[in-house]
C-alpha cells in the first residue's frame, strides 16, 4: 500500500470519527436540554411543601435575609446551577432557597382578574389579554407592581401584593398576572401551615361552611375599627371569598372571610366559633397568634391593618372563645404597622401566653416607650405597666437589616423592634420583658452579645447598665 493511500484512509477515518464525535455531542446537548426541559417543566409552576421558617435571599448564593411565615411555596424559577430555586411562599414573601422537596405538586391555574400581555419588568403600556382553559406558570417576573391603589397605600415591609407576577401560558397564548388576581387549585396532599394568602387560598374554599347563618351572633366592630358589639347576622349577608387563613397545627385558627361590594369582613377564631365582623373597610391580616389559656377557651392575637382616609391603621385584636362559642375581643391600636418605619411612629408587639401579657414597643424619632397590657375574659386589655427591659443585638438602618441580622445569628429566633437613636428609627433584633431581671436572666443563657435597654421611665429610654 502506498504512503497516499495510507494517508487517504487515515483522513477520510478522522473524517467519520469526527462527524461521529459532532454527532454524539449534537445528540448529548439535545438530551441534556430535553432533560433540562422535562425538569423545569416538573419543578417551576409547582407547589414544594416547605414549611414556615424557610430562609429565603435576594440571588443565588446570597446571605438569607427574610423567611417565611406561611407554607406551602410555588416554584417560579430554577437556577442554572447549584439547586437553587425561587419561591414564592403562601404568606407573600419570595426569594431564592436551596431547600428542595422530594415531591413536586402540579398546580393548576384560575385565573380571576384580567391577564396582561407584559410583565411588570417592561416599562412599555400593557394591554389586556384573555386567557381561559387550563392554564399553567411558567415563570415569573423580576419586578413586582400592585393591581390597584389602596393595595399600595399599605406598609412596603407588610404588603404581600408587592410579589413577582405569574408567567401563565395555555394553548391560545401567553401573559402575566398579579398572583393577588389568581387562584391555584392542587392535590390535597399538600398541607399548609402558618400565614396563607390569595392565590393559595382557593385550595381551601371549603371552610365556608364555616360562616355564620342568620340569626347568628357576631361581633360588629364599628367604622373607625375601635370597638365591637354584639348583633345577629343580617338576611342575605354572604362571604364569597377567603382572604387570609393562619393555620396552627392541622386546623385553622382565625380566618377572613371578604365580602368586597359590601365591604365588610368577618374573622373567625377556631373552628368551633367567634364570628367578628369589621364593617366599612377591608383589613389584611398581618399577624397572628394562639395560645390555650386553661381547657374552655382559646385566645387568640390577630393584627390587622386596614385602610382609612389617605393612609392605613394597625391594631392588635385579642379574641377569647370559650367551650359555648362565645367571644369576647378588644382591640389595642398600634402607632404604625409593625415593621414599617417613616416620619409616624413605629411599633412592635410581643405576647407572653402563660402571663397574658401583650406588650408594645414603639418609637418616634425623639424617644422608645413600651406599654404592657394584661388581657382577662372579664376586662379585655388593661395596661398594666408602663415599662419594659429588652436584650438587643446591634441595631441596624432598616427592617429589613435587622431582619437579616437576626436569620444570621440567631437563626431568625428574634423579633424586630424599633428604637429611636440619634434622632432617627433604627432596627433592633431582640427579645423583651416586663421586668430586667427576666432580660438579664435570657442574656446570660445566650451564646451571642446582646445589650440590655430599658424602656418607659419617664417616657423615653432609661438607664443603660
Amino acid at each position: 500500500m502506498t504512503r497516499a493511500i495510507k494517508m487517504q484512509i487515515l483522513t477520510t477515518s478522522r473524517v467519520k470519527f469526527t462527524a461521529c464525535l459532532t454527532i454524539a455531542v449534537s445528540l448529548g446537548a439535545v438530551l441534556y436540554a430535553s432533560q433540562r426541559a422535562k425538569k423545569n417543566v416538573g419543578i417551576v409552576g409547582s407547589l414544594l411543601n416547605l414549611g414556615p421558617g424557610t430562609f429565603l435571599s435576594r440571588a443565588p448564593d446570597a446571605a438569607a435575609d427574610q423567611a417565611t411565615t406561611g407554607s406551602p411555596v410555588l416554584v417560579l424559577q430554577e437556577a442554572e446551577t447549584k439547586g437553587w430555586i425561587r419561591v414564592l411562599a403562601a404568606d407573600g414573601a419570595s426569594g431564592w432557597t436551596r431547600a428542595l422537596s422530594p415531591r413536586a405538586v402540579p398546580v393548576r391555574v384560575v385565573v380571576s382578574g384580567s391577564v396582561s400581555d407584559r410583565p411588570p419588568d417592561d416599562p412599555s403600556a400593557a394591554e389586556p389579554k384573555g386567557l381561559k382553559g387550563d392554564l399553567r406558570i411558567t415563570g415569573a417576573s423580576q419586578k413586582s407592581a400592585v393591581a390597584s391603589l389602596a393595595q399600595m397605600m399599605l406598609p412596603a415591609t407588610s404588603n404581600w401584593y408587592l410579589a413577582p407576577w405569574l408567567k401563565v401560558s395555555s394553548a391560545a397564548g401567553m401573559g402575566w398576572i398579579a398572583p393577588s388576581e389568581a387562584g391555584f387549585t392542587w392535590a390535597k396532599i399538600v398541607q399548609a401551615r402558618g400565614m396563607v394568602r390569595p392565590p393559595f387560598t382557593m385550595q381551601y374554599s371549603g371552610l365556608t361552611s364555616l360562616e355564620p347563618h342568620e340569626g347568628d351572633g357576631v361581633l360588629r366592630v364599628n367604622e373607625t375599627g375601635d370597638s365591637a358589639e354584639l348583633s345577629k347576622v343580617s338576611p342575605g349577608e354572604n362571604w364569597p371569598r377567603l382572604h387570609a387563613i393562619f393555620f396552627a397545627d392541622a386546623a385553622p385558627q382565625a380566618i377572613l372571610f371578604a365580602n368586597d361590594s359590601a365591604r365588610v369582613l368577618r374573622l373567625a377564631v377556631s373552628q368551633h366559633g367567634g364570628f367578628l365582623v369589621f364593617q366599612k373597610y377591608l383589613p389584611e391580616l398581618d399577624k397572628v397568634t394562639c395560645s390555650e389559656a386553661g381547657s374552655a377557651k382559646r385566645i387568640c392575637l390577630a393584627q390587622v391593618t386596614a385602610l382609612h382616609g389617605d393612609g392605613y391603621v394597625s391594631s392588635v385584636w385579642g379574641m377569647d372563645v370559650s367551650a359555648d362559642g362565645a367571644t369576647r375581643v378588644k382591640n389595642i391600636e398600634l402607632p404604625a404597622a409593625s415593621g414599617e418605619a417613616n416620619e409616624e411612629p413605629a411599633a412592635n408587639w410581643w405576647w407572653d401566653g402563660n402571663a397574658g401579657i401583650l406588650g408594645v414597643l414603639s418609637a418616634n424619632e425623639q424617644n422608645t416607650s413600651a406599654v404592657l397590657y394584661h388581657y382577662s375574659t372579664e376586662t379585655g386589655f388593661t395596661v398594666a405597666g408602663r415599662s419594659a427591659a429588652g436584650a438587643f443585638l446591634p441595631a441596624r438602618a432598616t427592617y429589613r437589616e435587622a431582619r437579616a441580622e437576626s436569620i444570621t445569628v440567631t437563626k431568625n429566633e428574634l423579633d424586630v423592634f424599633p428604637i429611636a437613636e440619634a434622632h432617627a428609627i433604627r432596627w433592633a433584633p431582640g427579645r423583651v420583658f416586663a421586668q430586667r431581671a427576666e432580660a438579664e436572666s435570657w442574656k446570660n443563657g445566650q451564646k451571642f452579645e446582646v445589650e440590655i435597654r430599658l424602656f418607659g421611665f419617664g417616657g423615653s429610654e432609661g438607664l443603660r447598665p
